[in-house]
């Protein structure tokens, strides 16, 4: 009716903050379900599930929201970070609301997304990817297009920009490094993909000169 008073439901903003795990998801897993417990893990159901945010957590977040709006996640600190979270998790919480938490993700680490997610961190090649599934390279390339929509060869391109753009902004790492542990053939091949893919050079990147807005699908 028209004359029913209204009701205004006040709603608090909210951030959202997506994990980026360091290693592989098994191992990320069992870092938090001590010892075996892993492996009772039920088979993951489709639903989502929520833990309570209790107040080490909601600490821990709220000083994670910090670093970020001040720039100041590097990579030691999202290390240290990130085994400061497994401890949280593995002390606060029963290791039914874990199972429940983790199963997602020990499904999309066995799935052959997840499994190619992996092989990316290690920026293997189509061939070796195909080879470690066990797939011909047709079969390899058909799954791939299904599940990534695009070419292995552009989604790996993208990926190595991605590790260039942390590398630069995020550790004191040497250029001759990077060079070497993104399998470049040289600094200036670096150089010319950073400028195509980055929009600088690695230099300009580094001293924050020029700012990353994106990285391009090529």
């Amino acid at each position: 009716p028209s004359e029913a008073p209204y009701k205004i439901d006040i709603i608090e903003d909210s951030v959202a903050v997506f994990l980026y795990i360091i290693g592989d998801y098994k191992s990320f897993c069992e870092s938090i379900l001590l010892r075996d417990a892993h492996k009772d893990i039920e088979p993951y159901d489709g639903l989502i599930h929520t833990l309570p945010i209790l107040p080490d957590l909601k600490s821990f977040m709220e000083q994670i929201v910090t670093y970020c709006e001040r720039q100041k996640v590097q990579r030691d600190i999202s290390d240290i970070k990130q085994q400061k979270l497994t401890v949280l998790l593995s002390s606060f919480y029963s290791r039914d609301q874990l199972h429940y938490l983790l199963s997602p993700l020990y499904a999309f680490g066995e799935s052959f997304y997840g499994k190619v997610i992996k092989m990316g961190y290690q920026l293997l090649s189509p061939n070796d990817m195909a080879n470690e599934l066990n797939m011909s390279r047709p079969t390899f390339f058909r799954h791939f297009k299904k599940a990534f929509n695009q070419s292995p060869k552009n989604w790996l391109l993208q990926q190595k920009a991605i590790k260039l753009a942390v590398a630069l902004t995020t550790t004191e790492e040497s250029l001759v490094n990077i060079t070497y542990h993104l399998k470049f053939s040289s600094q200036q091949r670096m150089t010319t993909f950073c400028k195509a893919y980055l929009g600088a050079t690695p230099l300009g990147i580094r001293t924050g000169k020029v700012q990353i807005k994106h990285i391009p699908n090529h």
